[in-house]
């Protein structure tokens, strides 16, 4: 690469993190602002924490820390992108190149991945000799906000995303079909995390629902 090429791949790496920050930053305030202020007496039923705890100055705290975990993706997402065009992963571009189905299976395959990691990255995280360094920072926030959901220290979303930086490597995966998880997994979380339940009591009692992770269960 020349310094061209080097100047416009880093120029488009830092349009491409301000607009997923923006992105975000849209996402998460009219999510807030619909269900904490808009909305707040409507579902009042729905609040987990009877006492609203979650001040400007946590929001505030929220967004830095959100900003700053974004950050992290200044580092991983150009790493990537140099080595996909060096051609060591097998990310593709064309969704056509595999077929339809194998984009259907692939993206449910990260799923699975995503989930299996999230599980074991996430107790890793609360082991006590762990904890306090990197995710104590998430669990500051003890009454959970839309902007909790990306509150984090740096490394957390690093190694959260480790499936991703170990998939790339193993199987074709469509940029597509990363885009679709990393869009689930984001309202997901902010479900979460909205420090309000909208799940019906009954999901508890059935299978497969029971399984999922509550805005409850993440508040307890």
């Amino acid at each position: 690469m020349n310094l061209q090429q080097i100047y416009e791949f880093l120029l488009s790496t830092l349009v491409g993190f301000v607009q997923s920050t923006a992105s975000y930053a849209v996402i998460l305030t009219v999510v807030y602002l619909l269900i904490w202020q808009f909305f707040a007496s409507q579902f009042k039923r729905f609040r987990i924490q009877p006492v609203k705890r979650a001040g400007s100055t946590q929001i505030r705290e929220e967004i830095k820390n959100s900003i700053i975990s974004l950050l992290g993706g200044l580092i991983t997402t150009p790493l990537i992108l140099i080595l996909q065009q060096m051609g060591y992963t097998k990310i593709y571009i064309d969704p056509t190149q595999y077929g339809l189905v194998y984009l259907i299976f692939s993206a449910l395959l990260l799923f699975v991945l995503a989930d299996a990691w999230f599980y074991f990255a996430h107790r890793l995280l609360h082991h006590p000799r762990i904890y306090k360094y990197i995710h104590a920072v998430h669990h500051q926030s003890l009454d959970t906000t839309p902007y909790t959901t990306l509150s984090f220290h740096f490394l957390e979303p690093i190694i959260l995303s480790g499936f991703i930086y170990i998939a790339i490597f193993l199987f074709p995966i469509s940029i597509f079909a990363i885009g679709i998880v990393q869009v689930a997994g984001l309202f997901n979380n902010i479900k979460s995390h909205l420090g309000y339940e909208f799940y019906p009591k009954f999901f508890d009692r059935t299978p497969l629902l029971k399984y999922l992770v509550n805005s409850v269960h993440h508040n307890q």
